[in-house]
């Protein structure tokens, strides 16, 4: 039986498992059974920041031109894709899309293409930069929201805003057609018939204190009548107001309204005074994936107290302290934890000093199942604890470390870690703490002998400081790293990079395979040779 003589029930099949280019590149134009058969597939057009150009030339010349009545859901990622798109397309002719994602800087862009989602269901916009003033930035957030309020069938909504503080409570006025809203760094909406609202803010001004208080999320609830379901992730800036001011609300969430609702909302007050942070307001299940917290100095009050497990969570974000208040005084359990980052200021030599890494680890495992952990980010300089970790978390294959000049021989120079890390780990990824000195560590004597410890690894990542460093560092990795297979070296806005010369290098060297520069990375393919110069 030929190809093209299966049911196609099952062509459909196998055509949902590949992207929109690689079922076009494949099977268009083959003959005019597979035309009619994929022309009439629903596609899921996906660009990604980073997609190739001639990937993405040829979305748009060979597949959105051709079949834009198969589209039914489509992702944008960059000014430069947002405005080709407007200017080729119009996307009134997408009669069957029906989710659309766009991520962008500049508002104009996303207004130009709003004003016409007439068949859109799902929408999802991300603003990240549109460098302007608050006045003149409100005023275009009050137009986008004007425009994604009139559309006439949108029934989930996402809206995501980085850069925009919030402002007048009054703002979003919610169509009754929404079900589902979700929304970051934007006050709440006013009456509507929603049945699912989610509000994530990551840095609120205390002056917006009201996003913590439980009284004033009831008055907003109760006017939402057909309310269900509600995800709340609220994170309050510490400032200047009295400490007092935020106890009296730790408990506003363990009322009546809340508990016959079975909103479980979390209370996590943070009594360090160097935390930067002073609240975070949270419901289980959580909204998000990813978490940021302390092991010690948090107070937790929740609506429901005995059921402060966090099972959604796997990627936990832990700044490490000093404990002044016991871990064993809060039942948070993130039971689901595949990624561990560990993070504190280096240039705190109180932390440094005192720091017990045996302690830390006990409780630690009071707070997550370290049996779990896969891959563990590393910025602290406690190789002790480093060490404690990994005997504790056997599963962890990737790593992220972050190394100055100095480390390098500390690190080699601790035999049981090094063994530690020549056994578990197959990913590397180095980077740079934001408060160490801006000097390469690959500039180091122990460099080469610090690289052999990870002879096991296939995957590294690291940044070039300069360009001495991509001459010295290359071939010590394909030296010493018996196992590897790609390489993706960080290029600094800094540093001026002879990309000619690089490329030159890597055509000499038999096992590349490929490589490819993007704006900020190099890549390199590695085939499963041994080296030589050709």
């Amino acid at each position: 039986m030929l190809f093209e003589q299966l049911p196609n029930e099952i062509l459909y099949y196998i055509f949902s498992h590949l992207t929109p280019y690689h079922l076009f590149l494949t099977f268009n134009n083959l003959n005019t059974q597979m035309n009619n058969i994929i022309h009439r597939h629903h596609l899921h057009v996906q660009l990604e920041k980073y997609v190739d150009n001639d990937v993405l030339k040829y979305y748009f010349d060979k597949i959105i031109s051709t079949v834009p009545h198969s589209i039914c859901s489509l992702t944008l990622s960059t000014d430069d894709q947002l405005q080709q798109f407007n200017k080729r397309f119009n996307i009134e002719y997408f009669t069957k899309l029906q989710y659309i994602s766009l991520k962008c800087d500049k508002m104009c862009e996303f207004t130009q293409i709003v004003s016409k989602l007439r068949h859109v269901t799902n929408l999802k916009i991300e603003f990240r930069r549109d460098r302007v003033s608050n006045d003149i930035r409100n005023q275009n957030m009050q137009q986008l929201f004007h425009l994604v309020w009139s559309l006439p069938v949108l029934k989930s909504c996402s809206l995501l805003d980085g850069y925009f503080s919030s402002g007048d409570k009054d703002m979003i006025h919610v169509p009754s057609n929404m079900e589902i809203l979700s929304i970051n760094k934007t006050p709440p909406p006013t009456p509507s018939q929603l049945e699912y609202f989610s509000f994530l803010s990551d840095n609120v001004h205390e002056n917006n204190d009201w996003l913590i208080d439980a009284q004033q999320w009831k008055l907003i609830f109760e006017q939402m009548t057909q309310l269900k379901h509600i995800e709340l992730d609220i994170q309050l800036a510490r400032g200047y107001k009295s400490i007092d001011h935020f106890k009296t609300l730790l408990t506003s969430f363990q009322t009546e309204y809340y508990r016959q609702k079975n909103w479980n909302i979390i209370f996590d007050y943070f009594i360090h005074p160097s935390d930067s942070k002073l609240a975070h307001v949270y419901t289980i299940p959580h909204s998000n994936i990813e978490l940021r917290t302390n092991l010690y100095n948090v107070l937790t009050v929740a609506t429901f107290p005995t059921n402060l497990t966090c099972e959604k969570i796997n990627y936990l974000i832990i700044d490490i302290q000093l404990p002044t208040y016991s871990a064993k005084q809060q039942q948070r359990r993130f039971p689901s934890v595949k990624k561990l980052c560990l993070c504190a200021d280096e240039f705190d030599d109180e932390l440094n000093d005192e720091f017990d890494a045996t302690t830390f680890v006990s409780d630690l495992q009071q707070f997550i199942t370290l049996e779990n952990v896969q891959e563990l980010e590393h910025e602290f300089k406690q190789w002790v604890l480093l060490e404690q970790i990994l005997i504790c978390s056997p599963n962890i294959h990737r790593l992220s470390l972050s190394v100055c000049l100095n480390d390098l021989e500390e690190i080699y120079c601790n035999e049981t870690l090094s063994t530690l890390l020549r056994s578990a780990i197959n990913e590397l990824e180095f980077y740079r703490h934001m408060f160490s000195p801006d000097i390469s560590p690959w500039s180091s004597d122990y460099v080469e002998h610090f690289i052999g410890i990870f002879s096991n690894v296939t995957k590294f990542s690291g940044s070039l400081y300069n360009m001495n460093d991509f001459y010295r560092l290359l071939p010590i990795i394909l030296v010493q790293m018996k196992k590897i297979r790609h390489i993706s070296f960080h290029l600094r806005d800094s540093v001026t990079y002879d990309r000619e010369r690089m490329s030159d290098l890597l055509n000499l060297l038999k096992p590349v395979k490929q490589f490819k520069f993007d704006v900020y990375y190099l890549h390199i393919w590695l085939e499963e040779t041994d080296i030589h110069l050709r």
